[in-house]
């Protein structure tokens, strides 16, 4: 009995000693910024790229009605339009590569409980990811883009999945599929999911 009081004991005081102390992950960044310059500038890269697609937000909000994606207005919460291309090998909706619709909103719905402070020691950041509700052109759309890859690039060898980079003009890269299927960075956050 006593080593189980002691054991409760020890947790608790766990927990409160893990609530006392302050995250350091903000003393790190900065740390590494100041002695990499590498990694600054692709923080500031970064930092760029999230304030322009806030504008974007912010700007959309102001021309569109607020039954839009784009309204940055609800509890004051940027809500940031997204769009996942998601590259398959051909098979149905559901199998293998090619997720179904649940699984990719149930994804989306756990980052965006993470990000407004749902679980415990997250932190509200104020921001929601919503998959949009129309393409660039207008039409309708999910948020989600399937992509079979074997059909959608006959001349790589898109059997073997997606690299990171390759000299090889048959190999099939992210550049490649970034190139082919992202909508405009000024109107959406594209979200590439490859094998």
């Amino acid at each position: 009995m006593k080593k189980y009081i002691f054991s409760i004991l020890m947790i608790c005081l766990g927990i409160l000693n893990s609530k006392a102390q302050n995250c350091n992950t903000d003393e790190l960044l900065h740390l590494r910024k100041m002695s990499d310059a590498n990694y600054r500038h692709k923080a500031e890269q970064s930092q760029a790229i999230f304030n322009e697609l806030l504008n974007v937000v912010k700007n959309q909000a102001n021309i569109r009605s607020k039954r839009t994606i784009f309204s940055s207005e609800v509890n004051n919460v940027a809500v940031i339009p997204i769009v996942i291309h998601l590259c398959n090998y051909g098979e149905p909706v559901g199998v293998g590569t090619n997720f179904s619709d649940e699984e990719v909103h149930r994804v989306v719905d756990e980052v965006n409980k993470l990000y407004s402070n749902k679980y415990l020691n997250s932190t509200n950041m104020y921001i929601q990811f919503q998959l949009v509700d129309h393409d660039p052109d207008g039409n309708l759309s999910n948020g989600i883009d399937r992509i079979n890859i074997i059909d959608r690039f006959p001349n790589k060898n898109a059997a073997l999945g997606v690299s990171l980079g390759s000299e090889d003009p048959n190999v099939l890269t992210i550049g490649d599929l970034a190139s082919s299927v992202f909508w405009p960075k000024t109107s959406y956050y594209n979200i590439l999911v490859a094998d």
